[in-house]
């Protein structure tokens, strides 16, 4: 660019000094430097640079070091998958993640976690399975709370719909369809307000043909399923299952809704399915940086 620039000035402007040639690209050449740099400093925060990065660091960090088991023995470790990304800056989030701990394939618990702007962190669990995980963050039990059987409502049929299909693609399409007949509301606030449903799953679990013969701790034979969300915003604030499950009379596709923290009314083609009561499940943390290490500590 300065080499064309150069070459425009003798060219069309023979009588311009050398000292005066000079100026000019040095005026240019600020402002190649200076542009280089702003599009640098913006593409280092789309991409995650400073106070961002320390808040996705954070919440990595705590996916990190949440242990998570199927057993108090702790002899059952579950494995974490980070499904989602989000902010909600509507409610102060300044960055958010949902993650789900499975155990040989099947979802167990989930955990939204997201930080703010006092440099705290937030995490809100929510069960997936009739199994009674724990969860422990730097040694310290962060779940089950008090009232853990109130947060996921027990399996159930659901009214009208087909057997579940032989192929995997044509299951996954019946279970976005079927995930469209429900509807969450919350209903600890003075207005009911509906949650909006994203209309892929965050999260699949096909079990292979051999797996799927296994029971499970608490569960039904599993042949496919997934986890959907309603959100608000970007926010997943309540879970919905819909796995193909074992029954008597064979595969049926059946219905479990999840809650983290919040009373919860799910409705089936305009019909209350489930209700779930309020129970707080959230839990504060701090995140600061030591030696360039990101730390994680209680909030008394």
């Amino acid at each position: 660019m300065i080499r064309a620039l150069r070459t425009q000035l003798k060219t069309t402007r023979p009588h311009v000094g050398n000292e005066c040639l000079r100026g000019i690209l040095l005026v240019a050449l600020w402002f190649v430097v200076t542009g280089a740099a702003t599009a640098q400093e913006a593409q280092t925060t789309r991409s995650g640079g400073g106070a961002e990065t320390r808040d996705r660091q954070a919440i990595d960090r705590a996916i990190k070091d949440l242990r998570v088991y199927l057993d108090r023995g702790k002899t059952k470790r579950l494995t974490p998958h980070t499904v989602l990304r989000w902010p909600n800056p509507v409610r102060g989030c300044i960055d958010g993640a949902t993650a789900i701990w499975t155990y040989q394939g099947r979802p167990q618990l989930v955990y939204c976690i997201w930080t703010d702007d006092r440099q705290q962190i937030g995490l809100a669990a929510g069960p997936l399975s009739l199994a009674r995980p724990i969860a422990e963050l730097n040694g310290h039990m962060i779940w089950p709370p008090e009232r853990k059987d109130k947060l996921l409502t027990r399996f159930r049929d659901i009214p009208n719909a087909p057997q579940p299909a032989k192929t995997s693609r044509q299951r996954l399409l019946q279970m976005k369809l079927l995930a469209k007949r429900f509807e969450a509301k919350v209903t600890d606030s003075s207005d009911a307000e509906v949650y909006r449903l994203l209309p892929t799953p965050i999260y699949r679990y096909e079990l292979p043909a051999d797996s799927s013969k296994k029971k499970y701790v608490g569960e039904s034979t599993v042949l496919d399923g997934s986890v959907f969300a309603f959100v608000h915003g970007t926010d997943p604030e309540t879970l919905l299952l819909i796995e193909a499950r074992s029954t008597k009379t064979g595969f049926r596709w059946q219905f479990a809704a999840a809650a983290r923290g919040v009373a919860l009314d799910l409705s089936l083609d305009d019909k209350r399915a489930a209700s779930i009561p309020f129970c707080r499940t959230m839990v504060l943390w701090r995140y600061m940086v030591r030696d360039g290490e990101t730390v994680l500590e209680p909030v008394n």
